[in-house]
């Protein structure tokens, strides 16, 4: 599963479904957990807002959910 399909020339990307993303998101972190691979950091970027924190709380209390410890 892919999550990334690279935009058009000079056309932005279309704005992700959120819970998509998240769902998308806690499942890698659960594979590489899984697998004993290791667990990189997650830059998220974008102009002032649109949504980051939100985006990243809401991320935070689904990795709690599936076990996971979450420093912030």
């Amino acid at each position: 599963m892919r999550y990334f399909k690279p935009p058009k020339p000079r056309e932005p990307p279309p704005p992700p479904n959120v819970a998509e993303l998240i769902k998308y998101l806690v499942t890698r972190v659960r594979e590489a957990a899984e697998t004993g691979g290791p667990i990189y950091p997650l830059l998220v970027t974008g102009d002032q807002g649109v949504g980051k924190s939100r985006l990243l709380a809401a991320f935070a209390v689904e990795l709690k959910r599936a076990g996971f410890s979450v420093w912030y």
